[in-house]
């Protein structure tokens, strides 16, 4: 008798399964769903912050150059998205030259003299009674400007904004 007629066949090893993960797999995915939680949270607080400037922007799209009261409806526009993002205490009071200055600061230095001579006709235009603006079409284009440049704010432009016009320290 042959001693290797009582061997039997060699088997292969099953293959390992998919099942349980290796730890490198649950940190894999432990990081991807952080990362996309994170993700959603930032995408969140991106367009809640911008909330208010989307909805400056459709009530700007709303208002027409031949209205009556353009003036005082564009500085209304710009006061109420001021008061969402700005200190309610230091805005609320600005008015006239104040409030103009206030505008201009939070504007780029590339658009601040565009802005300054349109809103400069809207000012005086805002206080008499039957007042028409020489160029309505312009002041729309820098009241636009101002709500895409300036809004949101970012957080040295709220430490430093009335430090110019009070002359002393933001509280």
């Amino acid at each position: 008798m042959n001693p290797l007629e009582q061997l039997k066949d060699i088997h292969q090893a099953t293959p390992p399964g998919w099942w349980p993960l290796a730890w490198g797999w649950w940190l894999l995915a432990a990081l991807v769903l952080i990362s996309l939680i994170l993700l959603v949270i930032g995408v969140r607080q991106y367009r809640l912050r911008r909330a208010a400037k989307r909805q400056a922007l459709v009530l700007l799209s709303q208002l027409t150059p031949d209205q009556k009261n353009l003036a005082s409806e564009l500085n209304q526009l710009l006061k109420r998205a001021a008061l969402h993002y700005f200190p309610a205490s230091q805005v609320s009071k600005l008015h006239g030259n104040q409030w103009l200055s206030f505008l201009i600061t939070q504007l780029p230095k590339s658009k601040r003299d565009a802005f300054a001579s349109q809103w400069q006709q809207l000012q005086q235009a805002q206080y008499q009674a039957e007042a028409t603006l020489a160029a309505p079409e312009q002041v729309f284009a820098q009241t636009k400007v101002w709500l895409k440049q300036a809004l949101p704010p970012s957080k040295k432009q709220l430490n430093t904004s009335f430090v110019a016009l009070d002359g002393g320290e933001h509280v």
